[in-house]
């Protein structure tokens, strides 16, 4: 008979899992529509979605149950440069179409296509939300090396799930640390690291997604249903008013990357998680969750282009009404753009997927 642990696992990779990508997604083009002096509820709301994505990655990546060699994280890196280096020729070629015309084109040389694919990777340039996956390859190169020390990546092996809840409490407490210090000195610490280069708060979120399937069957026996999503509703109204007065009356900073160390977003993230994992999907969402989960890496890469050309002005107007129009949007524009660009095999393979 299977464990718990295991079924858990099983059950909720199509489609739990599925909702939580889906979800966070949808959030991460609300943190880059709602603005914070427009529709702060709204943004703050969407801060989850970051840290979920690292969460789902380690879910699955430290659970495998098989072995992973060094040749899986080699060829995921190379399968994230893949498509780092091919959007941003995309992204050059655009770029190169509109000044053609009459202008001059000389700095857009191989050389600067080449800076553009650096600088993406380090929250720069034309592909500056590209930092994602810099710093997943980060995180590869770390299990890479955490691979070689312990021969396989799964934590199904008890000693090996030891040494990472460790691992997590050095992370969690560096995260924690940094937040109160910034807190203290009333200016965030943070903004002075790219988003790429934050490994303690990524490394921590990606272990504790990993550590989802070992701390659930516990919960599931302390808590129902009910009092989840309760508690759930309770700290996501608190978030919301907290990182609002924390952003405007001690560090002077509203973008919501700065409170992903702090510990009430981590146990928010962690109780939003571990409360879609436990939800009883229906067949026919979970129908319409298998379509447009697969769309959500393209979704990613693309939203800010829509963003760039299409609601440009739009999303610079300061209004709540002007907020809500972008996030439409561009929300439905990358999803309906990004379907019908699944459609096409090759594009499907070498631009859309990992």
């Amino acid at each position: 008979m299977k464990s718990v642990k295991e079924n858990i696992l099983k059950r909720t990779r199509n489609t739990n899992i599925d909702l939580l990508k889906l979800c966070a997604s949808i959030g991460v083009i609300g943190l880059h529509t709602f603005k914070y002096d427009a529709a702060p509820i709204l943004y703050y709301l969407c801060c989850f979605s970051v840290p979920v994505f690292f969460m789902v990655s380690g879910y699955f990546l430290l659970n495998r149950a098989t072995s992973t060699g060094g040749g899986y994280f080699t060829s995921k890196i190379a399968s994230i440069i893949r498509i780092v280096v091919l959007w941003n020729i995309i992204r050059f070629l655009i770029s190169l179409s509109g000044i053609l015309i009459g202008k001059n084109i000389s700095e857009y040389s191989i050389t600067y296509l080449i800076t553009q694919i650096l600088k993406s990777l380090l929250q720069k340039g034309k592909m500056w939300h590209f930092w994602y996956l810099g710093a997943l390859i980060l995180i590869y190169l770390f299990l890479f090396l955490f691979n070689g020390l312990y021969k396989n990546i799964s934590l199904f092996n008890n000693k090996k799930l030891y040494y990472m809840f460790l691992l997590w409490g050095a992370a969690i407490l560096c995260s924690v640390t940094m937040q109160t210090f910034s807190v203290f000195q009333g200016k965030s610490v943070q903004q002075h690291i790219i988003q790429t280069f934050r490994l303690w708060s990524w490394i921590q979120y990606f272990i504790l997604g990993g550590l989802i399937p070992h701390i659930h069957p516990v919960l599931l026996k302390k808590i129902s249903d009910k009092q989840h999503l309760l508690l759930l509703c309770i700290i996501s109204i608190f978030i919301v008013g907290y990182q609002y007065t924390i952003s405007n009356h001690i560090l002077n900073t509203k973008f919501a990357e700065y409170f992903y160390d702090s510990i009430f977003v981590i146990i928010w993230v962690f109780i939003l998680f571990t409360y879609v994992v436990r939800l009883h999907i229906s067949a026919k969402w979970n129908k319409y969750i298998s379509v447009f989960c697969p769309l959500t890496l393209g979704v990613y890469i693309v939203h800010p282009l829509v963003m760039s050309s299409i609601v440009g002005k739009l999303n610079s107007i300061p209004n709540y009404t002007a907020a809500i129009c972008s996030f439409i949007i561009v929300l439905i524009t990358s999803f309906t753009g990004v379907w019908a660009l699944s459609k096409i095999r090759f594009i499907k393979k070498y631009l859309l997927t990992l």
